[in-house]
């Protein structure tokens, strides 16, 4: 661009703003337009979740922290881990975000202390997310489950 023609833009432009600052007004605040270079997702759906969120549109209701510690507290294992994976995940997948290290534990806190002890081998196994908690309880659970159906016939 040539270097003439830029000075005579700043300079109208300046002459824009100042006419608006005379005038009461004020330029409209730019929001970041919402856009993905294929670098970096998160930065995408944060921009697109704050327009969302501008716009009124599909603003989720989450609950809070309290309420989330209250029912993970209440989701007692009864038997079936299967159903007790499953309202585990429904009640993380209404709430706040949490760190990975807190939904394991609140995730084995429910379970009987024999089985925590089992599945973590005596407090020596840590779990990067409560899915894999999940997983290493299903296997501890398989052949029991066997045994169990056999003494049911």
């Amino acid at each position: 661009m040539n270097h003439a023609r830029m000075e005579q833009e700043i300079a109208e432009l300046r002459r824009q703003v100042a006419a608006q600052v005379n005038m009461g007004q004020r330029p409209a605040p730019q929001r970041p337009i919402a856009y993905e270079d294929g670098r970096n997702m998160r930065n995408f759906l944060d921009l697109v979740e704050l327009e969302f969120l501008h716009l009124g549109i599909g603003a989720r209701q989450r609950m809070a922290q309290e309420k989330m510690i209250e029912m993970m507290t209440q989701n007692v294992r009864q038997g079936d881990h299967n159903a007790y994976s499953a309202r585990f995940a429904a009640i993380v997948s209404q709430g706040v975000a949490m760190t990975p290290e807190q939904l394991v534990g609140f995730y084995l806190a429910n379970l009987p202390e024999e089985q925590c002890r089992a599945i973590t081998q005596g407090g020596m196994r840590k779990f990067t997310g409560w899915q894999e908690a999940a997983t290493a309880l299903n296997t501890s659970e398989a052949p029991w489950e066997v045994t169990h159906e056999e003494w049911l016939r």
